[in-house]
């Protein structure tokens, strides 16, 4: 077997569920090794992607070599790849480390040590517009190396609009949750009423993973449903090479490209920045998700019809205070002279008249907007962020106003966005609330699909999982009585938990003793007696209150939650009244309590790495219902890959019936755009954080 062979199975061997990429390994050599035998070469799209008929892509070729073999041929099919794609490919080189880098997945480099030269071929903005299997074959250094695409035939249409609602993070664990304290159970240990999500007929699960890993990020997972494509972790809309460049990864057309280039308008409600990983995923092609002020100009390049949410950081001149862009540019501006209505506040949006508005941005903080119990109950933590943010129903319902007069129809992606940041803080009742608040615009998304027509595929979906589930309730009270008589023994001015985390965070970041020395282990908190499991658990006292939110969440008997996935940290079961991380890493040091946060809590050691302050993501497969025409392709287990071929379907998208040049890629100058119209700014206050 050669070097290069017993190299390539190594990698497969140890890289089972990877063994689509399309690489050709060779010994950790560096430069010089690559050229002893035929180079390693990277086709991207990898194997066994799969497109829609006509769907624009890149196909980049990266040959590792520090020249072009003589013998380099691209075929697919058996022809000539320049007369398939009908376009030359352009030809560059550059070098990347192959032990450390940028975004780029190690698995590409596995084997590899050293500075390696990279010849890149490229066909950009190419389609394959009939449907079946496509070889793609590479000669080089007298070896051949292929990946097979499939290309997938356009579907008639059944739905005129889509609303495609993510919650971010939300697993099986949070629908529960959400529905418990939302509806309550009667005497009957039946549910008062379920989910408007949970009523939506068609129901399945879906896988998450990418292919440099099983676990995601939201990037690449909400990539997966917006182009049909596996990613890596911090990619959209791309396949990573191996260039420096974020920005020149081979593209994949995205959902919202598609449906713009079928005359349709597109829009995005959400309560993160707009340009964050999921919202961005619809419209953006980068390798980096971090790249937030790129992201939003690819947006008004598009022209993403209504765009409603926070972040006016990556709007505002780089000499603004607060501003994250690096430049002077003043993207509100922009955006107006592009026929944009331009709002900054929740009465603003209120005031907009949407028969008379095509194009709306509503920016309603200066980061994320706040979660739903902040908004709504503690208005204290909100004021530096944004005064007058909007809640997600009010956003929404703005939204299809604005988008439903398009006689083409309509793509809309709502996410709970704040769901997977109060999960990754471990704040149970902030991610619930936010569950509660966008299943509460998926049961106005049903009235309004009833009254217009029924021809509206709505689906509900997370885009990755966290390890959080309910397994019990806590007597409070029992709680209270438990600390008081342990504190009563416990040395003066400190509680036993404190003392306790305190001892068991040295002993963790002592060096180890002798291998003969006894282990000592912390001692069993004798408030968690307080804790009821099975019957114990009994009924929680959550009463279903206005909009269907708890009337409140100071109960006498609350949830306790299970973190599967988290740092060390304390937790006296109460809703904290701010919101705060659940652990510090102090410089040079590991995890520790956050002492601002349930300083006399129950103290939980950590089971991730140190240098995590947070919950973190987990594989677990995540739930979908849909209602509506197309619905029942949601039904039963697929890959995430396959959400996007489930809506597409049922829009009838085929990109291989539009004009050659698609509406995405028309961009009228920004003065003349001013010139056809579009309202004046209600109210612009630039927000600082």
């Amino acid at each position: 077997m050669s070097v290069a062979k017993r190299v390539s199975r190594s990698v497969m061997l140890a890289c089972a569920v990877l063994m689509t990429l399309a690489l050709v390994a060779v010994p950790g050599r560096g430069a010089q090794a690559q050229a002893a035998s035929a180079p390693p070469v990277l086709i991207l799209p990898i194997d066994q992607a799969q497109f829609i008929v006509g769907q624009k892509m890149d196909v980049r070729i990266e040959v590792w070599a520090d020249a072009i073999p003589a013998d380099f041929a691209v075929k697919v099919n058996g022809q000539d790849a320049a007369t398939v794609f009908n376009s030359k490919p352009v030809s560059e080189s550059w070098k990347f480390d192959a032990t450390k880098g940028n975004a780029l997945s190690y698995t590409y480099r596995s084997g590899l040590t050293g500075t390696i030269t990279a010849q890149g071929t490229t066909w950009r903005n190419v389609s394959i517009n009939t449907p079946g299997d496509f070889k793609v074959e590479v000669m080089a250094g007298g070896k051949t190396t292929s990946v097979t695409y499939t290309v997938r035939a356009a579907q008639s249409a059944k739905a005129k609009n889509a609303i495609f609602f993510l919650g971010d993070g939300m697993a099986t664990g949070m629908r529960t949750a959400a529905r418990l304290v939302s509806r309550g159970l009667n005497k009957g240990g039946k549910y008062n009423s379920p989910l408007f999500m949970d009523t939506l007929g068609a129901f399945g699960e879906v896988s998450t993973n990418g292919y440099d890993s099983i676990m995601t990020d939201s990037a690449n997972s909400m990539s997966a449903y917006m182009t049909g494509q596996k990613g890596v972790v911090n990619s959209m809309g791309v396949y990573a090479d191996t260039s420096d460049s974020n920005d020149d990864d081979p593209k994949v057309q995205t959902m919202f490209e598609l449906a713009k280039a079928q005359g349709k308008s597109v829009g995005v409600c959400v309560t993160s920045r707009v340009t964050d990983a999921t919202p961005a995923a619809t419209w953006a092609h980068t390798r980096r998700r971090a790249d937030e002020d790129k992201i939003i100009d690819q947006a008004l390049k598009l022209g993403v019809d209504v765009i409603l949410g926070g972040g006016s950081i990556f709007f505002q001149p780089k000499s603004v205070p607060g501003s994250d862009r690096k430049d002077e540019r003043d993207l509100f501006k922009e955006f107006e002279a592009a026929g944009y209505t331009v709002v900054n506040a929740g009465k603003d949006l209120a005031a907009v008249d949407a028969s008379k508005t095509n194009k709306l941005l509503g920016i309603f903080s200066a980061s994320h907007m706040n979660v739903w119990i902040d908004r709504n109950l503690f208005p204290e933590n909100v004021k530096s962020n944004g005064p007058d943010q909007p809640g997600l129903m009010e956003m929404c319902q703005k939204a299809i106003d604005i988008l439903s007069k398009n006689s083409n129809g309509f793509v809309l992606m709502v996410e709970g966005s704040d769901i997977d940041k109060q999960e990754h803080s471990m704040s149970w009742e902030r991610a619930v609330a936010d569950a509660i608040e966008m299943d509460n615009v998926v049961g106005y998304a049903k009235e309004w699909a009833a009254k217009n027509g029924n021809n509206t595929l709505i689906s509900v979906i997370g885009d990755h999982a966290h390890a959080f589930d309910v397994y019990g309730t806590i007597d409070l009270a029992q709680f209270d009585a438990l600390a008081a008589k342990m504190n009563a023994a416990a040395t003066p001015g400190a509680t036993r938990a404190a003392t306790t985390a305190a001892t068991t965070a040295a002993t963790a970041a002592a060096p180890a003793t002798a291998t003969t020395a006894p282990r000592v282990f912390p001692t069993l908190d004798p408030r968690l007696a307080a804790i009821g499991t099975y019957q114990n658990a009994g009924i929680p006292d959550y009463k279903p209150g206005k909009n269907n939110f708890p009337e409140t969440w100071d109960v006498k008997y609350p949830l306790v939650i299970s973190w599967g996935d988290h740092p060390p940290y304390t937790d006296d079961f109460r809703m904290d009244r701010k919101p705060l991380d659940p652990a510090v890493v102090p410089s040079g040091g590991i995890a520790q309590p956050n002492p601002a946060r349930d300083p006399n809590g129950v103290f939980f050691t950590g089971n991730l790495p140190g240098d995590n302050n947070n919950a973190v993501h987990t594989l677990q497969d995540v739930p979908v219902t849909a209602m509506g025409p197309g619905s029942e392709c949601f039904n039963g287990w697929k890959d995430n890959t396959e959400v996007f071929f489930c809506v597409a379907n049922a829009l009838g998208m085929n990109p291989a019936s539009a004009p050659a040049t698609p509406a995405a890629s028309v961009v009228l100058p920004l003065v003349l755009l001013g010139a056809l119209g579009g309202s004046t700014v209600l109210r612009r206050k630039l927000i600082v954080r």
